[in-house]
């Protein structure tokens, strides 16, 4: 039986291996697996110093998202018409993002952090792209293990 997120996230912690595991999206996290595409595209944007697309994204999260923590994050990052203000706003939507990666381990998906924004994110797997930095700081970031 897969538990929803909101309440792995309160139970995962003293499960250990649990949050280790790769493990796909199950019928009932098609939701989530549609955040986690737009807010991987905002990620995207924000890396390339753009805001293509990220209000668009935003508004499907706002959308499929059932924490309300994430919708009001995206809500705002909705409106946002500054690259300064839309980072700002990815962090808050990144934190609770985060922590669903963290016991969900979406396959594919690295979560990362950067110790100068003092902010984690998701991205694809592969080369560290930060999106509170942009291209003059593209690979500062750690990827996070989940323990």
């Amino acid at each position: 039986m897969k538990m929803k997120w909101q309440l792995a996230l309160i139970v995962g912690a003293g499960l250990g291996g649990l949050a280790n595991a790769n493990l796909s999206f199950a019928h009932e996290d098609k939701k989530m697996e549609a955040v986690l595409g737009q807010y991987l595209k905002i990620q995207e944007s924000l890396a390339s110093d753009s805001l293509k697309g990220v209000s668009q994204a935003a508004k499907q999260i706002e959308k499929n998202a059932e924490s309300e923590e994430i919708k009001s994050a995206a809500e705002k990052l909705a409106t946002d018409r500054t690259l300064e203000s839309a980072r700002e706003h990815f962090k808050a939507l990144s934190i609770p993002m985060d922590k669903w990666a963290k016991v969900e381990a979406p396959e594919n998906v690295d979560r990362v952090s950067c110790p100068m924004a003092k902010a984690p994110w998701l991205q694809k797997h592969g080369a560290v792209k930060n999106p509170y930095y942009g291209k003059k700081m593209a690979s500062c970031g750690q990827v996070q293990k989940n323990e």
